[in-house]
């Protein structure tokens, strides 16, 4: 499956390290780290960059994934997976994985944080959008979903 698009997740945390972001932002269930959702159907490869000088494990819910490539080093595909431990920077350089993302099905949002539970906790935990090209998926309160047919014109 071509990757229909790339995104990039940058993790970083407090400089004394009690507060935890991912591209900048503390976790909020109104307002994913994306402006653009998933798409079923398609794949995506996003690149998780560790600008923290400890590891973090990170865990994507519902949709499991491929690793690519670690700190620029090529994978070879054995499984996928819901968690990747993201090395931490060294001497300034960030620490890096590329994933590849299968939305096969499953619309809704989908929670991808730290799995350390600190860090989720202080903030280190966002999620994806997973958008059906047929209808229109919103997630009420309490992770109910509800789901519409999308109308024409």
């Amino acid at each position: 499956m071509p990757v229909a698009q790339q995104r990039t997740l940058d993790l970083s945390e407090s400089a004394d390290g009690n507060t935890f972001y991912i591209n900048g932002k503390q976790f909020a269930m109104d307002s994913s780290v994306f402006d653009t959702p998933a798409k079923v159907g398609t794949a995506e490869e996003w690149t998780i960059v560790n600008h923290s000088g400890e590891d973090h494990p990170f865990h994507l819910h519902t949709n499991a994934f491929q690793v690519v490539s670690v700190n620029g080093v090529r994978q070879p595909y054995t499984h996928r997976q819901d968690t990747i431990p993201v090395p931490h920077a060294v001497d300034g350089v960030p620490g890096q994985v590329v994933i590849r993302v299968a939305f096969a099905d499953y619309p809704g949002k989908w929670m991808f944080h730290c799995h350390i539970a600190a860090h989720e906790d202080n903030g280190m935990m966002s999620y994806i959008n997973e958008a059906s090209p047929s209808s229109n998926v919103l997630v009420g309160g309490a992770g109910v979903r509800v789901v519409g047919r999308a109308r024409a014109g």
